[in-house]
């Protein structure tokens, strides 16, 4: 198996700095998909490019992590990146839940299980044997056209291509270069797409529509399942 990771962007920025973003963008999903803790974990230390996490983004896992008792998420409130009553509530009932120290601060202890949780969610994980690359392709391959300059979260993306048996068809370039890039390829041969909407946790994009392409290995291309809310 195969998996291709694309990051996107929109047309707001610099063309060096969005390649840079949508590369960073397609690793924090490869991350995930590898279920690698402290990676994500690492996300909210400073980075050359990104933004760094913070509160915003232990809201969003909170909101989705349940307590086992009452089945609830541990956090209801708006997701706004302030560390709030409100908040704080929330990660003392999880570290209460979880056996952590407890202080309502959500330090490395507590972010790094809350990652833990967050990452069990799907209930899977890809096979160790499977090769994973990642191409950040900056504002080139628009989900919706837009002039220069024009904040559409529907560009702010990251894509997840799945070629199962067999490496990614055509290769994957060193940066993508626009026009003539694989990718075009690649979503040509998909059969089915599946969003996942604007349930994102991170800091600096909205959007995550991850495709799934599966190469059966006699030229024939098809779209197999796999649902994750990020």
């Amino acid at each position: 198996m195969a998996v291709m990771l694309t990051g996107h962007t929109d047309r707001v920025g610099a063309s060096s700095y969005s390649l840079s973003l949508s590369r960073d963008r397609a690793r924090a999903i490869a991350h995930y998909l590898r279920d690698e803790i402290d990676d994500w974990l690492a996300w909210y230390s400073p980075q050359p490019v990104s933004a760094v996490w913070g509160t915003r983004e232990d809201q969003h896992m909170l909101s989705a992590v349940t307590d086992d008792v009452s089945g609830e998420p541990f956090y209801t409130g708006p997701v706004h990146g302030v560390l709030d009553a409100g908040t704080r509530d929330a990660v003392i009932e999880f570290q209460t839940a979880r056996g952590l120290s407890v202080d309502g601060v959500p330090g490395p202890q507590t972010r790094g299980a809350l990652i833990a949780d967050y990452m069990q969610l799907d209930g899977t994980t890809l096979p160790e044997s499977a090769a994973v690359e990642l191409l950040g392709c900056g504002e080139h391959h628009n989900e919706v056209p837009t002039a220069d300059g024009v904040d559409e979260e529907a560009n702010r993306r990251a894509e997840i291509f799945i070629f199962d048996p067999g490496s990614v068809d055509p290769p994957a370039p060193g940066q993508c270069p626009g026009a003539g890039c694989p990718y075009e390829t690649w979503k040509e041969r998909m059969t089915k797409t599946y969003n996942f909407g604007n349930e994102d946790v991170f800091a600096d994009w909205d959007v995550l529509a991850f495709e799934l392409v599966v190469d059966t290995g006699d030229d024939q291309h098809e779209v197999d399942t796999l649902m994750e809310s990020s």
